[in-house]
């Protein structure tokens, strides 16, 4: 039922022994794979309630941790089923940006799947609409 609602991701079910080995899998879980890795599978079929449950983690776990808005990545970013989402904007060459990035990243580790964490770069010029929304300037940068 949920393949139904993210047709854009391919799914399947296993039940080969060598590939819970290959990967370490030792109950029965939802496994989400990203490029051929699992990104994530620490839920229990027990503990996925409602579809809308199976569908967020799906949505959630197939994005990257943070994810760089661009206008491949806003459709995606407004379409996971999470209402919280939290932007820093900030522009990758400056000076700070590895540190703020670290620290905005092990924000997003904590509270994977409660927000999604969206970077911003405030040097992409495609990227003025977003500015104008959240009325941002350069003076507000990083914010």
């Amino acid at each position: 039922e949920a393949a139904k609602d993210v047709p854009e991701i391919p799914f399947g079910v296993a039940g080969c022994e060598d590939i819970f080995v290959k990967y370490g899998i030792t109950k029965n879980v939802i496994t989400v794979f990203k490029k051929g890795k699992p990104v994530y599978y620490e839920i229990s079929e027990e503990d996925i309630h409602s579809k809308l449950d199976l569908v967020r983690l799906i949505r959630t776990y197939n994005m990257d941790l943070v994810t760089e808005y661009n206008l491949e990545t806003s459709v995606t970013i407004f379409d996971v089923p999470i209402d919280n989402h939290i932007l820093l904007f900030a522009a990758k060459s400056s000076e700070m940006f590895s540190t703020i990035y670290e620290n905005y990243e092990s924000a997003a580790v904590e509270f994977r799947g409660k927000i999604v964490f969206v970077f911003v770069d405030t040097e992409e010029t495609r990227n003025g609409r977003i500015f104008e929304y959240f009325r941002i300037t350069e003076v507000d940068v990083p914010a």
